[in-house]
């Protein structure tokens, strides 16, 4: 009795075991991954309102000197650690981080605001009088993700 009841569950675990190869093995479905969201492309639009934080000595820059003589900047700083951009509609406040004079007449500043590096290159183009400048340049704006746009500028320093 006791061979049989041995046979028996061999016997019967064996049918198991095939059972479990015999049966197709279920797909699973690929992890869904959420897609992360495209960000805008950089766009930097003017502003006519200068930032109160900007108060005497200064530099305002436009597109072009039509934009200037209209009161439509693009960057405005105060001379010394801040300066102002408006991207994609958000005025954005920029804190320095390096200053270059390349020569007499032309320089390099970087400035750093959240996921942003702004660098600015100046030359100085006439003097208007003793305290003011006019100036061209090129301003590049880049986000953290790699995204970049470079503008040409005109623009004023001086106190």
């Amino acid at each position: 009795m006791r061979k049989k009841l041995l046979i028996l569950a061999a016997a019967s675990l064996l049918i198991s075991c095939q059972k479990e190869k015999q049966e197709p093995a279920t797909l699973t479905e690929p992890e869904k991954t959420t897609a992360i969201p495209e960000m805008p492309a950089l766009l930097l639009t003017s502003f006519t309102d200068v930032p109160s934080e900007i108060d005497g000595c200064s530099c305002l820059f436009s597109s072009d000197s039509l934009d200037f003589k209209n009161n439509r900047y693009l960057y405005a700083n105060d001379f010394a650690e801040i300066a102002f951009m408006k991207i994609n509609g958000t005025m954005v406040k920029f804190k320095q981080v390096s200053h270059q004079e390349k020569d007499s007449l032309s320089a390099f500043t970087t400035y750093r605001a959240k996921d942003l590096e702004m660098s600015i290159e100046t030359r100085q183009t006439r003097k208007i009088n003793y305290e003011v400048m006019e100036e061209t340049g090129t301003i590049t704006v880049k986000r953290s993700d790699g995204q970049a746009i470079t503008k040409t500028v005109y623009g004023v320093c001086g106190c």
